[in-house]
């Protein structure tokens, strides 16, 4: 038989095939529509949906709360946003329960572009994370899946690319963020669309990429894009790359709106003198594809006693998220046999990804700079892993198809033994560390990295066993070499059940592979929801909504917690962080938030508001406030706080809540009553305050404030007093004097615009003011979305010669090498 009856091994198809007595068609594919092919979609999507509901159980459990790190901080507010967007309480443009006014769409981590968060939005915050997450994890997995499927010619080899794409630590790890999961999952599509012969398709996929808001991989799209046009058939390349070039102007208003925020913001917070911290890729971070736990400080106790302790791996980032599973490694091996245009495209991913990380790094060092803007340039490292798991798949295809000459059991069982000899010197020179004749580090990667060294020695015995068998199916022989007999006569049947049964076992070995390798290396990376139950009241669950600040030096609590090793530290950790309510997680609930959690850019006026509400900078061991507590209020009336969060105590005053954790830190919540939107004060006091000198008693501001008669909605003040102020008054407004906020044509009330610290708005001889925000330029960037759009859809309308492409049903197939050529 020329067909290849690896699709018998999920749907029967060669037994279909045999029955009927036809031999298949010279590609392998049987007629589309029928049951088989249904029942393959079936179980491809059961398989990765049922695949990713247990990988990410951890982190999208229903009875359990989103405590982990960024999730309660950043992604839940910033979808619960969204959905006031889309129930037409506010404007999309900026949030004002997040900080003195944070831009929303211009902030890249919001995904405010992307057309998947908005139906996310509507599900509701928590529900519509978890949904989210879940669904472009099965995407990602579908999108490498049908990638596996072109180059492994099997179902099942194309399933298996789907589990081991999803199952790989980086986009595990990046579960915890909305915006990385949804642009990742567009990167196998859009190389799909352009394998197909679709360049329209394959800019699209780059849009949405970009559209998802991660920064990071507009760096990647690139090479991402380059990689799609080394797929492309030639035909299709000249239309491939008007489509590419058209990406830019269609997604201008994405990432032209993030520059805008950078010119106005500090990136990462960082001011111009000071040098952010880098978390860089180094080259031994290397071992991390192979023992991702090894990448991590370690103690080292010799057979003398003598206790050494290394640090020697940097910072770290993404550098310890690399791992995308031993099985794929070893089948990268494999896919190095194979030539042509599938080689070139992994060489552009996994060369980029390297000079990306390893690059970016070198030279964020020396210009201070560029790093303050590529803070993480370990997360290019994700280029490399997709690279591999597309090498992956090429091996896959060079192992099922078999080789040109047959593969001994004498071969196989020695090439299998290898890891294990290897295992063994390991294992010796471990020894030999102990007694200082082997660095440290060979003793330590044997304690974490034993498990590699097994299921690698377990994934080549399924390599070999898998490309033995395969051969024997392909060249129609056994041992002897003898043909089959015919399909009429008992024998074949049995010989056909034997060979299905073996290879269902070496299917079953590889699946288990992929399980275990997940559940010990990379499931652990996924972010964490904790048990309602387990969770004590939050600190804000009784109060009236209202706006909070927060202690800058609890921010950094809340920033990095205490790295405890145990579930259960770990677990009361967060507890804490749910019992305060810091600093974001109240937002969906009413309580607005004066600073802001993790922004890409920190604008120094946010830190000029904390600073002179809280008496300025805080000083390390200080535990009481510098201010009284009438100071406190009056200044935090002026600013529209309610309720303050401190470790510090207020003088004076006891707090009205006060939580203690570990005996280290405590948690004093001061309620300081209704808090008005804004202060009527004259000129030469907003000017006072513009110096950040203390408005004391006395100062020339009326004590009426303004209250009923503020309307706010993120994108549009309204403000309005009983009659005229007079000369020289008017109303005080603590927002952040952002480029955008303009007052309304109709009713022009000349604000005056603070330097870092609030508007005062005149209301000389007028009862009322309005002023609007919008993105500088907006107007202009979406025109050249547009203008983008159409040269998009024009670019791929000129193709004209048509390319071959794979049958689409899921069943085996004889791959070409892109003319139309078997391999």
């Amino acid at each position: 038989m020329k067909d290849d009856a690896l699709g018998a091994e999920i749907g029967g198809t060669a037994g279909a095939a045999i029955g009927s007595g036809r031999p298949g068609r010279g590609t392998g594919a049987y007629a589309a529509g029928t049951a088989w092919n249904v029942w393959s979609w079936g179980i491809w999507l059961v398989g990765l949906g049922g695949f990713g509901l247990w990988l990410g159980w951890p982190l999208w459990a229903p009875d359990g709360t989103l405590i982990w790190r960024d999730v309660p901080q950043m992604v839940v507010p910033n979808l619960a946003f969204q959905g006031q967007v889309w129930r037409g309480v506010t404007g999309p443009f900026i949030h004002m329960g997040r900080g003195p006014g944070m831009p929303f769409l211009g902030d890249p981590q919001t995904a405010g572009w992307y057309p998947g968060s908005w139906l996310a939005a509507l599900a509701g915050p928590d529900l519509g994370f978890r949904l989210h997450q879940w669904m472009h994890l099965v995407w990602l997995g579908l999108g490498f899946g049908l990638l596996g499927r072109r180059r492994g010619g099997s179902p099942f080899s194309g399933l298996l690319a789907g589990l081991i794409a999803m199952a790989a630590t980086p986009h595990l790890h990046g579960l915890e963020w909305l915006h990385i999961t949804a642009g990742v999952a567009w990167v196998p599509w859009s190389l799909l669309a352009a394998e197909r012969g679709y360049p329209r398709l394959q800019a699209i996929c780059l849009v949405l990429m970009i559209a998802s808001g991660h920064a990071y991989l507009w760096v990647m799209a690139p090479v991402v894009a380059l990689a799609g046009m080394m797929l492309l058939p030639r035909a299709a390349r000249w239309a491939g790359l008007q489509s590419v070039l058209a990406v830019p102007l269609v997604t201008l208003p994405v990432w032209a709106g993030y520059l805008q925020v950078a010119g106005q913001f500090a990136p990462h917070g960082f001011s111009e003198s000071e040098a952010a911290p880098i978390t860089a890729f180094e080259p031994q971070h290397l071992l991390g594809f192979v023992m991702p736990r090894a990448l991590r400080d370690f103690q080292f106790i010799g057979t003398d006693g003598v206790r050494q302790t290394f640090r020697q791996w940097g910072d770290f980032g993404w550098a310890r998220q690399a791992y995308v599973g031993i099985l794929p490694l070893g089948l990268a091996i494999w896919g190095l046999w194979h030539r042509g245009k599938w080689r070139r495209a992994v060489g552009c991913l996994v060369g980029g990804g390297l000079l990306l990380s390893l690059g970016l790094s070198w030279a964020a060092v020396r210009w201070p700079a560029l790093g303050r803007h590529v803070h993480h340039p370990a997360s290019f490292i994700q280029l490399t892993s997709w690279g591999l798991l597309l090498l992956a798949a090429s091996g896959f295809q060079v192992v099922s198809r078999g080789r040109r000459r047959p593969l001994p059991w004498s071969r196989a069982a020695l090439y299998s033994l290898l890891p294990l000899v290897g295992a063994a010197l390991h294992r010796e020179a471990a020894n030999a560390a102990l007694d200082g004749n082997f660095h440290p580090l060979w003793n330590f990667a044997w304690q974490v990295g034993w498990v590699a060294w097994l299921l690698g020695s377990l994934a080549l015995v399924g390599i070999f066993g898998w490309a033995h068998r395969s051969w024997q199916r392909r060249t129609g022989s056994k041992a002897g070499g003898q043909p089959p007999s015919s399909a009429g006569q008992p024998w074949f049947w049995l010989d056909t059940a034997g060979d299905l049964g073996v290879s269902l076992l070496w299917s079953g070995l590889l699946l288990g592979l992929v399980i275990c390798d997940a559940g010990w290396h990379s499931r652990p990376s996924v972010p964490r929801s904790l048990p309602t139950s387990a969770l004590p009241p939050r600190l804000l669950a009784s109060l009236e909504p209202g706006r909070l600040a927060v202690d800058p030096r609890l921010e950094e609590l809340v920033r990095r917690p205490p790295a405890w090793g145990s579930s259960e530290e770990l677990a009361a950790a967060y507890g804490f962080l749910a019992r305060v309510a810091l600093p974001a997680i109240e937002v969906p609930n009413g309580f607005d938030y004066l600073g802001d959690y993790n922004p890409p850019f920190a604008h120094p006026g946010r830190r000029a508001f904390l600073d002179w509400l809280f008496g300025g900078p805080v000083v390390p061991g200080s535990d009481r406030l510098p201010l009284s507590i009438d100071q406190i209020k009056e200044r935090a009336s002026r600013l529209g706080v309610r309720y303050l969060v401190t470790h510090r105590q207020v003088a004076g005053v006891p707090p009205l809540t006060t939580l203690a954790f570990q005996k280290v830190w405590q948690v004093h919540l001061y309620d300081l009553g209704p808090a008005p939107a804004g202060t009527i004060m004259s000129r030469q006091a907003f000017q006072r305050l513009q110096k950040e000198v203390a408005v004391a008693a006395g100062s020339p501001f009326a004590a009426e404030q303004i209250t009923s008669e503020v309307v706010l909605r993120p994108g549009w003040v309204q403000i309005r007093v009983p009659a005229p102020l007079g000369k020289g008054w008017g109303v005080f407004w603590p927002i952040l004097p952002l480029p955008g906020w303009e007052p309304t044509a109709a009713n022009d009330p000349r604000p005056v615009r603070g330097e870092r610290f609030g508007w005062w708005i005149p209301l000389e001889d007028r009862s009322q003011a309005e002023l609007v925000y919008l993105p500088p330029g907006l107007a202009w960037l979406v025109v050249g979305a547009v203008v983008g759009g159409i040269l998009l859809w024009q670019a791929g309308r000129g193709r004209t010669v048509e390319v071959a492409r794979a049958p689409t049903t899921l069943v085996a197939s004889s791959p070409t090498d892109g003319q139309g050529k078997p391999i």
